[in-house]
Protein backbone atom coordinates (compact mmCIF):
# COMPACT_ATOMS: atom_id res chain seq x y z
CA UNK A 1 0.00 0.00 0.00
CA UNK A 2 1.37 3.41 -0.93
CA UNK A 3 2.23 5.98 1.70
CA UNK A 4 -0.48 8.28 0.37
CA UNK A 5 -3.22 5.71 0.93
CA UNK A 6 -1.96 4.97 4.48
CA UNK A 7 -2.13 8.67 5.41
CA UNK A 8 -5.65 8.99 3.96
CA UNK A 9 -6.80 5.92 5.90
CA UNK A 10 -5.34 7.20 9.20
CA UNK A 11 -6.99 10.58 8.72
CA UNK A 12 -10.33 8.81 8.21
CA UNK A 13 -9.92 6.79 11.40
CA UNK A 14 -9.01 9.95 13.35
CA UNK A 15 -11.99 11.84 11.97
CA UNK A 16 -14.36 9.02 12.88
CA UNK A 17 -12.93 8.80 16.42
CA UNK A 18 -13.36 12.53 16.97
CA UNK A 19 -16.95 12.33 15.74
CA UNK A 20 -17.70 9.51 18.16
CA UNK A 21 -15.94 10.93 21.25
CA UNK A 22 -16.77 14.67 20.96
CA UNK A 23 -20.30 14.53 22.53
CA UNK A 24 -18.97 12.73 25.61
CA UNK A 25 -16.11 15.22 26.14
CA UNK A 26 -18.38 18.16 25.42
CA UNK A 27 -20.94 17.01 28.08
CA UNK A 28 -18.16 16.54 30.64
CA UNK A 29 -16.80 19.95 29.78
CA UNK A 30 -20.22 21.58 30.37
CA UNK A 31 -20.49 19.93 33.78
CA UNK A 32 -17.03 21.04 34.83
CA UNK A 33 -17.39 24.57 33.53
CA UNK A 34 -20.83 25.90 34.53
CA UNK A 35 -21.98 29.40 33.86
CA UNK A 36 -21.80 31.92 36.70
CA UNK A 37 -25.58 31.76 37.16
CA UNK A 38 -26.06 27.99 37.29
CA UNK A 39 -24.40 25.71 39.91
CA UNK A 40 -22.96 22.39 38.86
CA UNK A 41 -24.21 19.11 40.33
CA UNK A 42 -21.72 19.19 43.25
CA UNK A 43 -22.60 22.77 44.16
CA UNK A 44 -26.33 22.02 43.88
CA UNK A 45 -25.98 19.10 46.29
CA UNK A 46 -24.27 21.39 48.82
CA UNK A 47 -27.08 23.95 48.48
CA UNK A 48 -29.73 21.27 48.95
CA UNK A 49 -27.96 20.11 52.10
CA UNK A 50 -27.81 23.56 53.77
CA UNK A 51 -31.18 25.03 52.69
CA UNK A 52 -34.10 24.44 55.08
CA UNK A 53 -37.71 25.30 54.19
CA UNK A 54 -39.42 27.89 56.42
CA UNK A 55 -42.18 26.52 58.68
CA UNK A 56 -45.05 28.97 59.13
CA UNK A 57 -47.25 28.97 62.23
CA UNK A 58 -50.15 31.15 63.41
CA UNK A 59 -50.38 32.43 66.98
CA UNK A 60 -53.74 33.73 68.25
CA UNK A 61 -53.95 36.11 71.23
CA UNK A 62 -56.61 38.36 72.80
CA UNK A 63 -55.49 41.65 74.37
CA UNK A 64 -55.64 45.41 74.13
CA UNK A 65 -54.07 47.08 71.14
CA UNK A 66 -51.37 48.69 73.29
CA UNK A 67 -50.34 45.32 74.77
CA UNK A 68 -50.54 43.68 71.36
CA UNK A 69 -47.99 46.17 70.02
CA UNK A 70 -45.46 44.92 72.57
CA UNK A 71 -46.10 41.29 71.65
CA UNK A 72 -45.90 42.12 67.97
CA UNK A 73 -42.38 43.47 68.54
CA UNK A 74 -41.39 40.31 70.43
CA UNK A 75 -42.69 38.18 67.59
CA UNK A 76 -40.73 40.20 65.07
CA UNK A 77 -37.55 39.59 67.09
CA UNK A 78 -38.30 35.88 67.10
CA UNK A 79 -38.79 35.82 63.33
CA UNK A 80 -35.58 37.79 62.77
CA UNK A 81 -33.57 35.31 64.86
CA UNK A 82 -35.11 32.16 63.39
CA UNK A 83 -34.28 30.73 59.95
CA UNK A 84 -36.62 27.76 60.19
CA UNK A 85 -39.82 29.20 61.75
CA UNK A 86 -41.94 32.22 60.86
CA UNK A 87 -44.80 33.11 63.21
CA UNK A 88 -47.85 35.23 62.39
CA UNK A 89 -49.48 36.96 65.39
CA UNK A 90 -53.26 37.53 65.27
CA UNK A 91 -55.21 39.54 67.88
CA UNK A 92 -58.78 38.35 68.55
CA UNK A 93 -60.30 41.36 70.33
CA UNK A 94 -63.94 40.19 70.66
CA UNK A 95 -65.33 37.04 72.32
CA UNK A 96 -62.11 35.01 71.97
CA UNK A 97 -63.48 31.78 73.45
CA UNK A 98 -66.37 31.62 70.97
CA UNK A 99 -64.12 32.57 68.04
CA UNK A 100 -61.47 29.98 68.89
CA UNK A 101 -64.02 27.23 69.40
CA UNK A 102 -65.50 27.96 65.95
CA UNK A 103 -62.02 27.80 64.43
CA UNK A 104 -61.44 24.37 65.96
CA UNK A 105 -64.86 23.09 64.86
CA UNK A 106 -64.27 24.28 61.28
CA UNK A 107 -60.74 22.88 61.11
CA UNK A 108 -59.27 26.39 60.88
CA UNK A 109 -57.50 26.55 64.25
CA UNK A 110 -54.24 28.40 64.75
CA UNK A 111 -51.15 26.52 65.88
CA UNK A 112 -50.78 28.34 69.23
CA UNK A 113 -53.18 30.25 71.46
CA UNK A 114 -52.39 32.58 74.34
CA UNK A 115 -55.44 31.65 76.39
CA UNK A 116 -56.87 32.76 79.72
CA UNK A 117 -55.87 30.12 82.27
CA UNK A 118 -59.50 29.42 83.11
CA UNK A 119 -60.30 28.43 79.51
CA UNK A 120 -57.66 25.74 79.06
CA UNK A 121 -59.42 22.77 80.62
CA UNK A 122 -62.65 23.46 78.71
CA UNK A 123 -60.71 23.33 75.41
CA UNK A 124 -58.75 20.22 76.44
CA UNK A 125 -61.93 18.31 77.31
CA UNK A 126 -63.34 19.01 73.84
CA UNK A 127 -60.22 17.61 72.16
CA UNK A 128 -59.06 20.94 70.76
CA UNK A 129 -55.57 20.86 72.35
CA UNK A 130 -52.40 18.77 72.30
CA UNK A 131 -51.04 17.60 75.69
CA UNK A 132 -47.73 19.33 76.50
CA UNK A 133 -46.22 16.91 79.01
CA UNK A 134 -43.03 16.81 76.92
CA UNK A 135 -42.44 20.47 77.74
CA UNK A 136 -42.18 19.68 81.45
CA UNK A 137 -38.78 18.02 81.35
CA UNK A 138 -35.32 19.26 82.26
CA UNK A 139 -34.21 21.86 84.78
CA UNK A 140 -36.35 24.72 83.55
CA UNK A 141 -39.59 22.75 83.86
CA UNK A 142 -38.84 22.28 87.58
CA UNK A 143 -38.80 26.06 88.00
CA UNK A 144 -42.46 26.50 87.04
CA UNK A 145 -44.60 27.26 90.10
CA UNK A 146 -47.21 24.60 90.85
CA UNK A 147 -49.77 27.28 91.69
CA UNK A 148 -49.84 28.18 87.98
CA UNK A 149 -50.23 24.66 86.59
CA UNK A 150 -53.41 23.77 88.50
CA UNK A 151 -55.67 25.15 85.76
CA UNK A 152 -53.76 23.23 83.07
CA UNK A 153 -54.20 19.73 84.50
CA UNK A 154 -56.81 17.36 83.11
CA UNK A 155 -56.96 13.59 82.66
CA UNK A 156 -53.42 13.17 84.01
CA UNK A 157 -51.80 15.53 81.48
CA UNK A 158 -50.80 19.19 81.35
CA UNK A 159 -52.35 21.04 78.42
CA UNK A 160 -50.54 24.37 78.47
CA UNK A 161 -47.43 26.32 79.43
CA UNK A 162 -48.21 29.01 82.02
CA UNK A 163 -47.11 32.57 81.36
CA UNK A 164 -48.51 34.61 84.24
CA UNK A 165 -51.29 35.18 86.77
CA UNK A 166 -53.05 38.15 88.32
CA UNK A 167 -54.87 36.93 91.44
CA UNK A 168 -57.13 39.19 93.48
CA UNK A 169 -56.32 39.42 97.19
CA UNK A 170 -57.25 41.39 100.29
CA UNK A 171 -54.63 43.90 101.48
CA UNK A 172 -54.59 45.20 105.06
CA UNK A 173 -53.30 48.37 106.73
CA UNK A 174 -50.62 47.16 109.20
CA UNK A 175 -50.75 50.21 111.44
CA UNK A 176 -54.51 50.00 111.86
CA UNK A 177 -54.35 46.27 112.61
CA UNK A 178 -51.80 46.92 115.34
CA UNK A 179 -53.95 49.74 116.71
CA UNK A 180 -56.80 47.25 117.00
CA UNK A 181 -54.62 44.60 118.66
CA UNK A 182 -54.14 42.35 115.61
CA UNK A 183 -50.51 41.78 114.56
CA UNK A 184 -51.74 39.63 111.64
CA UNK A 185 -54.81 39.88 109.38
CA UNK A 186 -57.84 38.19 110.96
CA UNK A 187 -58.41 34.68 109.63
CA UNK A 188 -62.06 34.40 110.73
CA UNK A 189 -65.12 36.48 109.99
CA UNK A 190 -66.05 37.24 113.66
CA UNK A 191 -62.49 38.47 114.30
CA UNK A 192 -62.80 40.88 111.37
CA UNK A 193 -66.12 42.35 112.50
CA UNK A 194 -64.74 42.80 116.03
CA UNK A 195 -61.63 44.59 114.70
CA UNK A 196 -63.68 46.79 112.36
CA UNK A 197 -66.09 47.81 115.15
CA UNK A 198 -63.21 48.66 117.47
CA UNK A 199 -61.38 50.84 114.92
CA UNK A 200 -64.50 52.72 113.76
CA UNK A 201 -65.29 53.36 117.42
CA UNK A 202 -61.88 55.02 117.79
CA UNK A 203 -62.14 56.99 114.52
CA UNK A 204 -65.65 57.37 113.03
CA UNK A 205 -64.17 58.69 109.76
CA UNK A 206 -62.29 55.45 109.22
CA UNK A 207 -63.63 52.89 106.70
CA UNK A 208 -63.31 49.25 107.65
CA UNK A 209 -63.59 48.07 104.05
CA UNK A 210 -63.77 49.21 100.45
CA UNK A 211 -65.14 46.71 97.90
CA UNK A 212 -66.34 47.71 94.40
CA UNK A 213 -69.30 45.33 94.41
CA UNK A 214 -69.79 45.40 90.63
CA UNK A 215 -66.32 43.92 90.11
CA UNK A 216 -66.82 40.15 90.31
CA UNK A 217 -63.13 39.35 90.69
CA UNK A 218 -62.76 41.66 93.69
CA UNK A 219 -65.98 40.31 95.18
CA UNK A 220 -64.53 36.80 94.87
CA UNK A 221 -61.45 37.91 96.81
CA UNK A 222 -63.60 39.47 99.54
CA UNK A 223 -65.94 36.50 99.94
CA UNK A 224 -63.02 34.03 100.13
CA UNK A 225 -60.92 36.29 102.36
CA UNK A 226 -61.11 34.20 105.54
CA UNK A 227 -59.62 30.75 105.17
CA UNK A 228 -61.40 29.32 108.21
CA UNK A 229 -64.81 30.24 106.77
CA UNK A 230 -64.47 29.50 103.06
CA UNK A 231 -67.56 28.13 101.38
CA UNK A 232 -68.83 27.94 97.82
CA UNK A 233 -67.59 31.26 96.44
CA UNK A 234 -64.04 30.06 95.88
CA UNK A 235 -65.32 27.40 93.46
CA UNK A 236 -68.13 29.64 92.17
CA UNK A 237 -70.75 27.48 93.84
CA UNK A 238 -73.69 28.58 96.09
CA UNK A 239 -72.64 30.92 98.90
CA UNK A 240 -72.33 29.60 102.44
CA UNK A 241 -74.11 31.31 105.33
CA UNK A 242 -70.89 33.11 106.32
CA UNK A 243 -70.31 34.31 102.76
CA UNK A 244 -73.87 35.58 102.54
CA UNK A 245 -73.23 37.58 105.71
CA UNK A 246 -70.23 39.21 104.02
CA UNK A 247 -72.51 40.36 101.20
CA UNK A 248 -74.96 41.76 103.76
CA UNK A 249 -72.09 43.53 105.52
CA UNK A 250 -71.51 45.61 102.39
CA UNK A 251 -75.03 47.01 102.67
CA UNK A 252 -74.21 48.24 106.21
CA UNK A 253 -71.08 50.26 105.35
CA UNK A 254 -71.18 53.78 103.81
CA UNK A 255 -72.60 53.66 100.24
CA UNK A 256 -69.45 55.17 98.74
CA UNK A 257 -67.41 52.19 99.93
CA UNK A 258 -69.01 49.78 97.44
CA UNK A 259 -68.31 51.99 94.41
CA UNK A 260 -65.33 51.68 91.99
CA UNK A 261 -62.01 53.08 93.14
CA UNK A 262 -61.23 56.62 92.00
CA UNK A 263 -57.75 57.58 90.70
CA UNK A 264 -55.33 57.68 93.62
CA UNK A 265 -58.16 57.18 96.14
CA UNK A 266 -56.88 53.98 97.74
CA UNK A 267 -53.36 55.34 98.08
CA UNK A 268 -54.58 58.44 99.89
CA UNK A 269 -56.88 56.54 102.26
CA UNK A 270 -54.25 53.95 103.16
CA UNK A 271 -51.59 56.64 103.54
CA UNK A 272 -53.79 58.66 105.91
CA UNK A 273 -54.87 55.54 107.87
CA UNK A 274 -58.53 55.97 106.91
CA UNK A 275 -58.98 52.50 105.40
CA UNK A 276 -58.44 49.09 107.03
CA UNK A 277 -58.73 46.68 104.08
CA UNK A 278 -59.57 46.43 100.38
CA UNK A 279 -59.37 43.76 97.66
CA UNK A 280 -56.96 44.38 94.77
CA UNK A 281 -55.54 42.39 91.91
CA UNK A 282 -51.79 41.91 92.14
CA UNK A 283 -51.23 44.17 89.11
CA UNK A 284 -53.17 46.94 90.90
CA UNK A 285 -51.24 46.35 94.12
CA UNK A 286 -47.81 46.83 92.51
CA UNK A 287 -48.98 50.11 90.94
CA UNK A 288 -49.36 51.61 94.42
CA UNK A 289 -46.46 53.82 95.43
CA UNK A 290 -43.67 52.09 97.42
CA UNK A 291 -44.44 54.08 100.58
CA UNK A 292 -48.07 52.89 100.52
CA UNK A 293 -47.11 49.26 99.82
CA UNK A 294 -44.85 49.35 102.87
CA UNK A 295 -47.90 50.17 105.00
CA UNK A 296 -49.79 47.09 103.76
CA UNK A 297 -49.75 43.36 104.38
CA UNK A 298 -51.22 40.69 102.10
CA UNK A 299 -54.14 38.71 103.50
CA UNK A 300 -54.43 34.93 103.57
CA UNK A 301 -57.55 34.80 101.42
CA UNK A 302 -57.08 35.19 97.68
CA UNK A 303 -58.32 33.84 94.40
CA UNK A 304 -56.19 31.10 92.74
CA UNK A 305 -52.83 32.38 91.51
CA UNK A 306 -53.60 31.52 87.88
CA UNK A 307 -56.75 33.68 87.71
CA UNK A 308 -56.39 36.78 85.55
CA UNK A 309 -53.38 35.23 83.78
CA UNK A 310 -52.61 33.46 80.52
CA UNK A 311 -51.03 30.24 79.26
CA UNK A 312 -49.81 29.10 75.86
CA UNK A 313 -51.60 26.07 74.39
CA UNK A 314 -51.04 24.13 71.16
CA UNK A 315 -53.92 23.18 68.88
CA UNK A 316 -54.59 19.50 68.28
CA UNK A 317 -54.86 20.39 64.57
CA UNK A 318 -51.35 21.81 64.23
CA UNK A 319 -49.04 20.10 61.77
CA UNK A 320 -45.98 21.83 63.24
CA UNK A 321 -45.81 20.94 66.96
CA UNK A 322 -42.02 21.32 67.16
CA UNK A 323 -42.14 24.81 65.68
CA UNK A 324 -44.95 25.71 68.07
CA UNK A 325 -42.91 24.60 71.10
CA UNK A 326 -39.88 26.54 69.84
CA UNK A 327 -41.97 29.70 69.74
CA UNK A 328 -43.42 29.07 73.22
CA UNK A 329 -39.99 28.45 74.72
CA UNK A 330 -38.71 31.70 73.26
CA UNK A 331 -41.66 33.68 74.64
CA UNK A 332 -41.35 32.20 78.15
CA UNK A 333 -37.64 32.88 78.56
CA UNK A 334 -36.92 34.51 81.96
CA UNK A 335 -36.00 37.82 80.34
CA UNK A 336 -39.32 37.89 78.46
CA UNK A 337 -41.30 37.10 81.62
CA UNK A 338 -39.60 39.89 83.58
CA UNK A 339 -40.27 42.28 80.72
CA UNK A 340 -43.96 41.34 80.84
CA UNK A 341 -44.08 41.80 84.61
CA UNK A 342 -42.57 45.28 84.41
CA UNK A 343 -45.11 46.21 81.72
CA UNK A 344 -48.38 44.86 83.16
CA UNK A 345 -47.71 43.61 86.71
CA UNK A 346 -48.94 40.04 86.19
CA UNK A 347 -46.99 37.54 88.30
CA UNK A 348 -44.58 35.34 86.27
CA UNK A 349 -44.85 31.57 86.39
CA UNK A 350 -41.13 30.88 86.94
CA UNK A 351 -39.86 30.87 90.53
CA UNK A 352 -36.31 32.02 89.71
CA UNK A 353 -37.72 35.44 88.76
CA UNK A 354 -38.81 36.24 92.33
CA UNK A 355 -36.60 38.19 94.70
CA UNK A 356 -34.71 36.35 97.43
CA UNK A 357 -35.59 36.73 101.09
CA UNK A 358 -32.68 39.16 101.44
CA UNK A 359 -33.68 41.32 98.48
CA UNK A 360 -36.05 44.15 99.43
CA UNK A 361 -36.12 45.79 96.01
CA UNK A 362 -39.14 47.40 94.41
CA UNK A 363 -42.02 44.93 93.89
CA UNK A 364 -43.01 46.87 90.75
CA UNK A 365 -39.88 45.73 88.88
CA UNK A 366 -39.50 42.20 90.24
CA UNK A 367 -42.00 40.19 92.34
CA UNK A 368 -41.11 39.90 96.04
CA UNK A 369 -40.36 36.85 98.16
CA UNK A 370 -43.64 37.17 100.08
CA UNK A 371 -45.58 36.41 96.89
CA UNK A 372 -43.43 33.34 96.25
CA UNK A 373 -44.30 31.90 99.67
CA UNK A 374 -47.96 31.37 98.78
CA UNK A 375 -47.34 30.67 95.09
CA UNK A 376 -45.31 27.54 95.88
CA UNK A 377 -48.43 25.79 97.17
CA UNK A 378 -50.35 23.42 94.92
CA UNK A 379 -52.71 25.26 92.63
CA UNK A 380 -56.46 24.73 92.57
CA UNK A 381 -57.61 22.64 89.61
CA UNK A 382 -60.93 23.86 88.21
CA UNK A 383 -63.53 21.59 86.68
CA UNK A 384 -64.30 21.91 82.94
CA UNK A 385 -67.32 24.18 83.61
CA UNK A 386 -65.37 26.63 85.80
CA UNK A 387 -64.90 29.19 83.02
CA UNK A 388 -68.61 29.23 82.19
CA UNK A 389 -69.43 29.73 85.87
CA UNK A 390 -66.86 32.54 86.12
CA UNK A 391 -68.46 34.39 83.22
CA UNK A 392 -71.85 33.99 84.89
CA UNK A 393 -70.39 35.20 88.22
CA UNK A 394 -68.89 38.33 86.64
CA UNK A 395 -72.18 39.17 84.90
CA UNK A 396 -74.11 38.58 88.12
CA UNK A 397 -72.20 41.14 90.19
CA UNK A 398 -71.90 43.65 87.35
CA UNK A 399 -75.71 44.06 87.53
CA UNK A 400 -75.72 44.96 91.23
CA UNK A 401 -77.61 48.15 92.06
CA UNK A 402 -75.24 50.47 93.93
CA UNK A 403 -77.16 53.77 94.10
CA UNK A 404 -77.33 52.98 96.97
CA UNK A 405 -76.54 49.35 97.77
CA UNK A 406 -79.35 48.31 100.12
CA UNK A 407 -80.11 45.32 102.33
CA UNK A 408 -82.85 44.28 99.90
CA UNK A 409 -80.39 44.35 96.99
CA UNK A 410 -77.96 42.24 99.00
CA UNK A 411 -80.67 39.62 99.59
CA UNK A 412 -81.64 39.62 95.92
CA UNK A 413 -78.04 39.01 94.86
CA UNK A 414 -77.53 36.22 97.40
CA UNK A 415 -80.72 34.37 96.49
CA UNK A 416 -80.31 34.85 92.75
CA UNK A 417 -76.77 33.45 92.75
CA UNK A 418 -77.56 30.50 95.01
CA UNK A 419 -80.56 29.50 92.89
CA UNK A 420 -78.63 29.61 89.59
CA UNK A 421 -75.08 28.69 90.62
CA UNK A 422 -75.27 24.98 89.81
Amino acid sequence: MSRRKVVIMLLGVFTASVALLFPMFAEQGLRDAPSQDEPNAKQQAQLDKTWTPVVRIRVEVSMTESEFEGWRMRNERFNANQREVEAELVNQTREPMDAWQRQAQLGQAGDIYMMDNGMVEAFAVQGYLRPLDDYYTGERAGEILKAFTGSLLWNGSLWGVPLDGDPALLVWNKELMQRGGHPEPPSQWPAFTELAEKLVGIDPDLASLRVPIQDGRLMLAWLSAFEADRGGAEKLKPLSAEEANRVRYLAAIPPADVLPYGPGELEERFRSNKLLAAPLTWSEYVKLTPDVRRKLVLGLGRSPAWTGGRSFVVSSLTTEPEAALAWIKAMTEPSEQLSSYAADGRLPAEKTLYRSVYDNGDAATRPPQEALLWLEREGQTPDPLWWARLERWLRHWSHAQTAPFTANEAERLIQSWNQNAE
